[in-house]
């Protein structure tokens, strides 16, 4: 019996130090705690526009559709005549829908729902501020005056986020809806870097939205379809650098509308 008590004791202990193990293994995976493969800085990395604008767009039609909650309604016939519809299994928009919902009819009929409350105002500001973004999102190349545009236009949405949670939780609205509201309008990481490397990086280079991460993802599993026509290089590297041109020129010029004019 001691000696069964002595070995439970010791697999107890062993358990024990596994777990910490696997969290400290855990934790030092975190890009916050884990060194950088390459030393690069953030002004030469490529804002992913994509995700960035997709990401913040949704939080405030998140935003608006739990603040007009009196409105249901109204808002479901707002997102049908958008066409914009929810994924079920992510529980969101994409981002051809919120670029409807952001920069068309939409957006002013979100403005004709919202009460007439110093909150609402901010939202209609906020969504303003992203359909001008949108738009400079759109643009190959900037010059300086839209530059500053982006720096203004950043700029006033994070002020605008932060004064939209100080009055939610000065207000305590509604109890469980503040939560969710102050939830919602957390700083991100997205919301960071759209405010301060995406302006960066545009500033630097007079661009930042021309290359799409959306062709850059699956690069890998295009490497075995495509290396073939680039096999003649004799090197692995060369070809993998062959393929990263050859698709960001694709990549841009699908996202300007330029395939369709070649083909």
């Amino acid at each position: 019996m001691p000696k069964t008590r002595a070995e439970a004791k010791k697999l107890e202990d062993r358990l024990k130090k596994g777990v910490e193990t696997k969290r400290k293994k855990k934790i030092n995976n975190y890009s916050m705690f884990a060194t950088p493969l390459l030393s690069i800085p953030s002004s030469q990395i490529i804002p992913p526009s994509f995700h960035l604008i997709q990401g913040i767009s949704q939080r405030i039609i998140d935003a608006i559709n739990d603040y007009c909650q009196h409105s249901k309604r109204s808002i479901q016939n707002i997102l049908k005549n958008a066409h914009a519809k929810m994924d079920p299994r992510k529980q969101n928009f994409t981002g051809a829908a919120l670029h409807r919902l952001i920069t068309g009819q939409a957006r002013e009929e979100f403005k004709k729902i919202l009460p007439p409350t110093q909150s609402s105002a901010i939202l209609c500001r906020m969504l303003e501020t992203m359909a001008d973004i949108y738009k400079l999102a759109d643009a190959s190349f900037l010059d300086q005056n839209e530059v500053e545009q982006l720096k203004k236009a950043t700029t006033n949405l994070y002020n605008d986020i932060q004064a939209l949670r100080d009055r939610f939780e000065n207000l305590n609205f509604r109890g469980r809806l503040a939560a969710g509201q102050l939830k919602i309008f957390k700083p991100t990481p997205k919301l960071h870097m759209l405010c301060a490397h995406a302006t960066e990086f545009a500033e630097q280079n007079g661009w930042w939205s021309w290359i799409s991460e959306q062709g850059m993802e699956h690069l890998h599993s295009l490497y075995n379809y495509l290396a073939v026509q680039y096999c003649n290089t004799g090197d692995k590297d060369r070809t993998a650098e062959k393929l990263a041109q050859h698709q960001t020129l694709l990549n841009g010029l699908n996202d300007r509308g330029a395939m369709k004019k070649i083909i």
